[in-house]
């Protein structure tokens, strides 16, 4: 009896293919900042991390900041991904800040490579005091 069992579980390791792994691909955006695209085992972009260089309307503040788009995606697919959401934050202190952004990318053999454009508004007493944003920074990783 435990040599048919040892025998099934042997023969059942053999027949489960092997699970195809997520594939993660850097590069940099056309601010010379890092940018990193997740893909998951079926080829399909599952999240985009990336640093930006933001310049600000009012305030003299300049600097990196990171940021990411994570799915569910407008659209995703193994050739294409595309994206636009918006977020709204409160701080202390009345300070509201809404986060407005889109990317979009489509694949080359191994690589991709698209655009995006992002956006931070700031509020206090509901009126807008200063924006800050990176407007169609494109990107490519491999």
């Amino acid at each position: 009896m435990f040599r048919l069992i040892a025998a099934l579980a042997a023969l059942t390791l053999v027949a489960v293919p092997a699970a195809a792994e997520a594939k993660t691909l850097r590069g940099k955006t056309s601010q010379g900042r890092g940018i990193t695209l997740t893909l998951g085992a079926d080829g399909v972009p599952t999240s985009v991390k990336f640093n930006w260089t933001l310049s600000c309307n009012k305030s003299k503040a300049k600097g990196p900041v990171k940021s990411s788009f994570l799915r569910p995606f407008d659209q995703a697919t193994p050739d294409a991904l595309n994206d636009a959401d918006t977020a709204r934050r409160r701080f202390s202190g009345g300070l509201r800040v809404r986060y407005t952004g889109s990317i979009s990318g489509q694949r080359s053999g191994e690589a991709w490579s698209g655009t995006l454009s992002i956006q931070r508004e700031f509020f206090r007493k509901g009126r807008r005091f200063d924006t800050c944003k990176a407007e169609n920074v494109t990107w490519s990783v491999a």
